[in-house]
């Protein structure tokens, strides 16, 4: 009993921090032993309470995820510093489009901190957190798509705004009632898909006026910051063309879709600490190292074109 308890045992910082009290600590120590038993038995491992038995790291359930989590919440913050003085130096309908991109990345900041503090500890109050996080996220991204797509940032925004919170007040009111994990699951594909055809439709429309004008576009002294970012970046994947860029949203949509592989095919925890959905948390980093970059290319391209009245 002494070995594992030197083995499992969390450090008294740690315990205090993130709440190990006692009835936890033992479930998890008897989660602990009986995986590790069931390993040298050569036996699979196995969920407890539908979840996998983690390995804690410094106190956390889920340090991989937590890592990760928190990998996209810096590249959320990066973004929105990029973004705010570009907001700053524009007017009118652009300005409004940027300020739309500064609320869903405060979104986004705020739901990968509920992410983190999730699988920190698994807790009731934060598994709602995450989840309720995570469907505003989705949702904001579909909203966001919905005023560019349709250019509805040229308008009152408030009236489709109070339509999506009633949306997304109608969802958590549903989960608090009856917290269906599979009702959950097909809201979020639903808007996700739609979502992400909307985006192929919007790259494919930007993509024909870039190309149908390019002659005038490719020499504007006002998009060709943007575009250097964005090709200096395409260059680690060999697509530094710049016929390339209106086509970004198609392949890093498609990125994020492909990343659900990781959310459907379940696998076992690696070392009992790295699973499918932390690997897809790490998945979700990687577009947004590029998306923002576009996102003002685009809408700089937008002014551009407004300007030249094409």
């Amino acid at each position: 009993m002494g070995d594992f308890d030197s083995k499992n045992n969390v450090h008294f910082p740690f315990k205090q921090l993130f709440g190990w009290q006692c009835p936890a600590d033992c479930d998890y120590k008897c989660q602990q032993i009986i995986t590790d038993i069931r390993i040298s038995q050569g036996a699979p491992i196995v969920k407890f309470y539908g979840k996998w038995p983690f390995k804690r790291v410094f106190g956390m359930t889920e340090v991989a995820s937590v890592v990760f989590s928190l990998l996209n919440f810096l590249i959320n913050y990066h973004n929105f510093r990029k973004i705010n003085p570009q907001r700053k130096r524009s007017s009118g309908p652009v300005r409004t489009m940027y300020g739309q991109y500064l609320v869903l990345l405060s979104i986004s900041m705020v739901g990968w901190t509920f992410s983190m503090l999730f699988h920190t500890r698994d807790l009731p109050i934060t598994e709602t957190l995450d989840y309720f996080g995570a469907s505003l996220i989705i949702l904001f991204n579909f909203y966001i798509i919905i005023i560019r797509y349709f250019e509805l940032f040229k308008n009152n925004l408030l009236p489709f705004q109070i339509a999506i919170g009633t949306i997304y007040g109608l969802h958590l009111v549903k989960l608090s009632h009856d917290w269906d994990y599979n009702y959950n699951l097909v809201f979020h594909s639903v808007i996700g898909i739609i979502t992400l055809v909307l985006w192929v439709l919007h790259s494919v429309k930007v993509s024909r006026i870039y190309t149908n004008n390019y002659p005038i576009l490719s020499n504007s002294i006002q998009l060709l910051p943007f575009e250097t970012k964005i090709l200096m970046k395409l260059n680690y994947l060999s697509l530094s063309k710049s016929k390339y860029i209106p086509l970004l949203p198609i392949l890093l949509n498609l990125w994020m879709f492909g990343s659900m592989f990781f959310e459907i095919c379940e696998f076992k925890p690696i070392l009992k600490v790295v699973d499918s959905h932390a690997m897809w948390h790490l998945a979700t980093f990687f577009p947004q190292i590029i998306w923002y970059d576009w996102n003002m290319w685009d809408l700089e391209l937008y002014k551009r074109v407004t300007e030249l009245s094409i």
